[in-house]
């Protein structure tokens, strides 16, 4: 019956601060319990979720409405940071390097399909580039790879 009477206080928190171990801390409860009662009961867990939620929405709201508050006050780190989230023409550009495996691998298997191999193993691959490297660097002594 206890945990009832603490489930109410604790959700309403949540939908305030969404933070639960400020919560608990308010509310006179574990944290342990609250991850016990979301571990037993998919109801509550389900309403913790939503809570949560809430809370987040309720905080950014309240992080959106005090930039806006300093914008209007003329500061101009406010003013920027809402250009640049709401308008396309103030975006900064963000660098978008391809992941690693995406990255293009410089593998010249020419010399093997010229002679009939299609399809060359790893090892023929690499003892044709090194071959290569070696020959590039007779080339331009002065290049270091």
């Amino acid at each position: 019956m206890k945990r009832y009477k603490k489930e109410k206080p604790f959700l309403e928190c949540l939908t305030k601060t969404c933070n639960k171990s400020l919560c608990c801390e308010k509310i006179g409860i574990s944290r342990q319990s609250v991850y016990r009662w979301e571990a037993k009961d998919p109801r509550f867990r389900y309403e913790v979720e939503e809570a949560l939620q809430m809370g987040t929405d309720h905080i950014c709201d309240i992080a959106e409405n005090t930039l806006v508050k300093k914008a209007r006050e003329g500061n101009i780190q406010a003013a920027k940071i809402i250009l640049e989230n709401n308008k396309k023409a103030y975006r900064k550009p963000r660098e978008q390097t391809p992941p690693e495996f995406m990255k293009p691998r410089r593998i010249e298997t020419v010399v093997f399909m010229q002679h009939g191999d299609p399809d060359p193993t790893e090892e023929q691959i690499q003892a044709q580039i090194e071959k290569q490297n070696k020959e590039k660097q007779n080339e331009n002594p002065d290049v270091l790879e």
